[in-house]
């Protein structure tokens, strides 16, 4: 049966992925149900012109990098990542950061961005965002793994080149993803929300109602279940917000809607884009065409899409495999995972800022550990 794009469905309409467990499909057919992938119209798009610049390498004093984020600000690219010397989340945890004058194909050696000399608080994640021209880093520090204590903004300082610490806000609340500026001017901040000492798993938004990034932050749960990861991206269209929810605890990504700039939020519902239980990121074009990027259909890391919709639309009709271990090309030599993305647009040309998990090194056998970050370069003109 044909559905309308972008529409909920309940009842007798849902998408069984191939990759669904008994769980999966249990728990699908009791959720609403939207359509995003046209089918009958979609094809793949050639990776051959994608360019991979290496960003960060693991070495002997940071083994572990991670969750990179990644922007463009007076023609300059910025990426930001957390390191870690051996495991995650342990030990010295500072932000990294690095970077580019040339489009990518070269990067500056990494520079602190934010962290705690003593080493009390870990800072992890990192995301950017700008706001009345200018340039913020928006961290999260905490006492252990998840266990949040703050949100930090950072403000960029073009004369010292670092960022200015500007305020500190203490919540559970974990960052996702860059900031969001909403058609209704106020600015959100995608995330997980819970209680001070305990693993933050509620999917959640901060809002800022003046839309200045140094302002207040106001917090909107969206889902008060308990859901294991629960990281979030959001994209709007014509009004209504779109969040993608990573489900730790089940092989479904949650879709949420608001029609009310994020107010309130409907019921999670299932859809057909093939996303497995990895952060995943979304966002819109400057021609209005949506992106959805993420770890689809195969083995869980070893597979990253990225799909793109009809401008203002949300029917998705192309997509493009970035790295297929599996398939062996498109494959970066001794890796064997490619996740977390972090996604910019700058002169038609799309950024897109990657963990990679690196085999063969002299680091040690544990490749999970064993990260360096990379950004990837698309020419947009290959999706007309």
């Amino acid at each position: 049966m044909t559905r309308p794009y972008g529409v909920l469905q309940h009842g007798d309409g849902y998408y069984l992925h191939p990759y669904f467990g008994e769980k999966e499909q249990k728990q699908v057919a009791r959720m609403p149900y939207v359509n995003l992938i046209d089918h009958d119209a979609l094809r793949e798009v050639s990776h051959e012109r994608v360019q991979r610049h290496v960003v960060r390498l693991p070495d002997t004093e940071f083994r572990f990098v991670h969750e990179s984020a990644i922007i463009e600000y007076n023609g300059v690219l910025f990426v930001a990542w957390y390191s870690c010397p051996e495991k995650e989340l342990q030990g010295y945890t500072p932000i990294h950061g690095a970077r580019s004058f040339d489009g990518g194909k070269t990067w500056t050696e990494k520079r602190v961005w934010a962290h705690d000399a003593q080493q009390v608080e870990m800072y992890c994640p990192p995301v950017f965002g700008i706001c009345d021209g200018e340039l913020y880093l928006f961290v999260n520090s905490m006492h252990g793994f998840d266990n949040i204590t703050a949100m930090e903004v950072y403000r960029w300082n073009a004369q010292t080149e670092t960022f200015d610490f500007c305020r500190r806000n203490e919540m559970c609340f974990k960052l996702n993803t860059n900031m969001l500026t909403l058609s209704n001017g106020k600015r959100l901040l995608p995330g997980r929300s819970g209680v001070f000492g305990k693993n933050p798993l509620n999917p959640a938004v901060l809002i800022s109602d003046s839309g200045a990034a140094e302002g207040d932050w106001r917090l909107v749960v969206v889902d008060t279940a308990d859901i294991l990861a629960s990281e979030t991206t959001v994209l709007e269209e014509n009004g209504t917000l779109y969040m993608f929810c990573r489900n730790g605890g089940a092989d479904i990504t949650r879709l949420y809607l608001s029609l009310d700039g994020g107010e309130t939020w409907s019921s999670a519902a299932s859809h057909d884009i093939p996303l497995r239980s990895v952060k995943m990121y979304v966002g819109t074009l400057a021609d209005g065409r949506h992106y959805v990027i993420g770890n689809a259909e195969a083995s869980m890391r070893h597979k990253i899409i990225l799909y793109l919709s009809e401008p203002h639309e949300l029917r998705f009709t192309k997509y493009m495999v970035l790295y297929d271990m599996d398939a062996g090309e498109p494959y970066v030599p001794h890796t064997d995972m490619c996740h977390y993305p972090c996604v910019w647009e700058t002169n038609g040309r799309l950024y897109i800022s990657l963990t990679l998990n690196y085999t063969d090194t002299d680091l040690g056998d544990n490749t999970w550990l064993i990260r360096g970050i990379s950004v990837y370069e698309i020419d947009l003109t290959d999706f007309d």
